[in-house]
């Protein structure tokens, strides 16, 4: 039986730092290459993959995205001022999204786009930083163009402390509790990456990534 593969296929992982999501998200696209599916693998929170490449070296657009990170950055304490910020953050990061989405969707012919890393990992970063609105922040999550499939990358804070030393145990603590509320609020499908072998956990994403795959 010929096996009919769904076009514009996208995936993104996100989470923690040293959760494995560059890991997996390259061996995805050997594996899915092994098969027969040609694959894009792109690195969200690199300018060559973003910036450049969407942007084309606009260099007055790169220049408001710098200037929109420092001008929205740490909480003031004044609720008026802070609630500002997060509007204009989280604008730009869903403007940023939908054009970046839209890009994608109609430049690329690939079957698959692999991202390492996505808009959410923004707004939980975002989020960590203004605990206080961390709620509203992650609700509007539902508002960034969501992709096929989401997987959420998770282990024990020790384990990515042995992997990232430079970590901070509480910042990697709070972080997994703003991840948890995120992939409940998209329903992301949770991989524990320190629960068993790498290629016993990539095996098992794979496997759902060929059931989206496969019509």
């Amino acid at each position: 039986m010929k096996r009919v593969y769904k076009s514009k296929l996208a995936i993104c992982f996100i989470g923690v730092d040293g959760t494995g999501k560059t890991t997996h998200a390259k061996l995805l696209c050997e594996h899915l290459l092994d098969d027969g599916i040609l694959s894009l693998y792109q690195h969200l929170f690199s300018k060559h993959s973003v910036q450049k490449d969407l942007l084309h070296g606009h260099n007055i657009i790169n220049t408001l995205i710098e200037y929109m990170g420092i001008i929205t950055g740490l909480p003031t304490g004044n609720p008026i001022i802070d609630i500002f910020k997060i509007t204009l953050r989280v604008f730009g990061i869903m403007l940023f999204s939908w054009i970046k989405f839209i890009h994608d969707k109609t430049k690329y012919t690939k079957n698959v786009i692999i991202y390492d890393r996505y808009f959410y990992d923004n707004l939980v970063i975002y989020a960590s930083t203004f605990i206080r609105y961390s709620s509203l922040i992650l609700t509007l999550a539902r508002l960034i163009p969501m992709p096929s499939i989401v997987f959420l990358l998770m282990a024990n804070p020790l384990s990515i402390m042995k992997r990232r030393k430079e970590l901070d145990i509480k910042k990697i603590v709070k972080m997994f509790y703003l991840y948890e509320r995120l992939g409940k609020l998209i329903s992301a499908k949770i991989i524990c990456t320190d629960i068993a072998d790498i290629n016993i956990m990539h095996k098992i994403i794979y496997n759902q990534v060929r059931q989206y795959l496969i019509k």
